[in-house]
C-alpha cells in the first residue's frame, strides 16, 4: 500500500493508458474498420494485377475507330473545298485585255508584276475596274432607271405646249415634269446611277500601289454582291404579285421592293490584320481578318417600303458569306426638285452594315505578297 501510495500518479497513469487501449480495441473491433481496411487492400491488388497484365483490345473494334476518323478527316477536307468554292463561284477575279484577243488575271496584285508585263497593266486594269462597274449598272437585270433630265422635261413642254396652247406656261411645264416623273419611274424598277458607287481607281488614273488594286477588285466583288442581292430581291416581289394578281404586273419602280441604290461604302482597311489600328472596328460579330479569313466590312443605303428588308436580308446572305451586322432606318425627305416617284406607299432610307468573309486559303493566291503572309504564304499552286 505505502508502494501504491508513493507511486500513485504512476500507477493512475498506467491504468489511463489500460483503459484507453481497450476502448480502441473495443472500437475498432465493432466499427468495421477492420473490414475496410481489408476491402480496400483487395481492391488495391486487384487495380495492381491489372496495371500489369496487358490490355485486352478487340482489334476489330480499332479498326472500325479508324476507318471513322479517316473518314471524318476526308469529310472535314470535302467540306473545306465546297466552302472554298461556295465563296469564289461568284468573286472571280478580273481578267485585263491585253491585246486585241488576249487577257490575263489581274491576280496576284504585285507592284513587280504589273511593271514588268508588256504592257504594263496598271491602265488596262483601271480600265477594267471602271467598266465593269458601268456594266452593273447597265445591266437589264436590274432595269435602272433615273429622275427626268431638264433636256427631257424640255422635250415633254415643247409637246404640251401644243396641247394646251390656252393654258399658262408654267402650268404647261408642271404638267410636263409631272409626265416625265411617272415616265421615268416606269421605264425601270429601281432608280441608280453612277454616283451610288465608289470608285477606287477613279477614271484616268494611270498607276496605284498593290493595296490599292486590290482594294479596286475587293469594291468590284462587293458592289456585285449587293447589286445581284437587290436583283434577286425585286424579280422575287415582282413574281409573287404577278402570281398573287394572275395578270402581268408592269416592272417600275413603285412595284419593287427595293426602289433606289443610293450609296454602296466598301471599307477601304479590307485587309487590316488583327491587332492593328485599321483593324479596330465595332460589330455584332466582332470579327477581324486572321489566317482562315479576311473580314471585308461594308454598308449601302437604299429607299424601300421597310416590309421587304428581311427579303434583301435573305438574298444577300444566301449568296454569299455575308453577314449583316445593323439594319437603320430614317425618314425620306424630298423637297420636290428631285423628280423622284417611288409610289403610293411608305417607304424609308434604310442602311445596311454588312460583312463579306473571304476564306485564306483561297486569297492568299491572289492578294499582294505582304498580304498572303497573314494567310500562311502562297501556296504551290499558281494563281489562276
Amino acid at each position: 500500500m505505502r508502494f501504491v501510495r508513493e507511486n500513485l500518479f504512476y500507477v493512475i497513469l498506467v491504468a489511463v493508458v489500460v483503459v484507453g487501449a481497450v476502448a480502441a480495441f473495443l472500437y475498432y473491433t465493432g466499427s468495421g474498420i477492420d473490414q475496410n481496411v481489408k476491402s480496400r487492400q483487395s481492391v488495391s491488388k486487384k487495380l495492381l494485377a491489372l496495371a500489369k497484365d496487358k490490355p485486352k483490345v478487340d482489334a476489330n473494334a480499332v479498326r472500325i475507330k479508324q476507318e471513322r476518323i479517316e473518314a471524318l478527316k476526308k469529310a472535314n477536307e470535302a467540306d473545306l473545298e465546297q466552302c472554298i468554292r461556295f465563296n469564289q463561284e461568284n468573286l472571280a477575279v478580273l481578267k485585263i485585255p491585253v491585246g486585241a484577243a488576249s487577257e490575263v488575271s489581274a491576280a496576284p496584285f504585285d507592284a513587280k508584276r504589273y511593271q514588268e508585263s508588256v504592257p504594263a497593266l496598271y491602265i488596262p486594269y483601271i480600265k477594267e475596274v471602271n467598266r465593269t462597274l458601268d456594266v452593273l449598272l447597265t445591266q437589264p437585270a436590274l432595269a435602272a432607271t433615273t429622275p427626268p433630265t431638264d433636256e427631257q422635261i424640255n422635250v415633254e413642254v415643247n409637246r404640251l405646249t401644243d396641247k394646251f396652247k390656252d393654258e399658262n406656261p408654267a402650268e404647261v411645264r408642271e404638267k410636263a415634269t409631272r409626265s416625265m416623273i411617272l415616265q421615268q419611274a416606269r421605264a425601270g424598277m429601281i432608280y441608280a446611277d453612277e454616283t451610288a458607287l465608289e470608285r477606287v481607281l477613279r477614271r484616268g488614273t494611270t498607276f496605284a500601289n498593290p493595296d490599292k488594286l486590290w482594294e479596286a477588285q475587293v469594291n468590284v466583288w462587293v458592289t456585285r454582291e449587293i447589286i445581284r442581292a437587290i436583283i434577286a430581291t425585286n424579280q422575287d416581289w415582282l413574281a409573287r404579285q404577278r402570281q398573287a394578281a394572275q395578270a402581268d404586273v408592269p416592272a417600275t419602280v413603285a412595284n419593287s421592293a427595293v426602289r433606289h441604290l443610293l450609296k454602296i461604302d466598301v471599307t477601304e482597311a479590307v485587309m487590316s490584320p488583327a491587332g492593328t489600328a485599321a483593324a479596330v472596328r465595332q460589330s455584332l460579330t466582332e470579327r477581324k481578318t486572321d489566317r482562315q479569313h479576311a473580314v471585308v466590312p461594308y454598308w449601302f443605303r437604299v429607299v424601300m417600303p421597310t416590309r421587304h428588308v428581311r427579303l434583301l436580308i435573305d438574298k444577300l446572305e444566301s449568296q454569299n458569306y455575308h453577314t449583316v451586322t445593323n439594319v437603320s432606318l430614317s425618314r425620306v425627305q424630298l423637297t420636290g426638285k428631285e423628280n423622284l416617284y417611288y409610289g403610293i406607299e411608305p417607304v424609308m432610307m434604310v442602311r445596311f452594315d454588312g460583312e463579306l468573309l473571304l476564306l485564306g486559303d483561297w486569297v492568299r493566291d491572289v492578294v499582294p505578297e505582304k498580304m498572303a503572309n497573314l494567310f500562311g504564304g502562297r501556296s504551290a499552286k499558281p494563281a489562276g
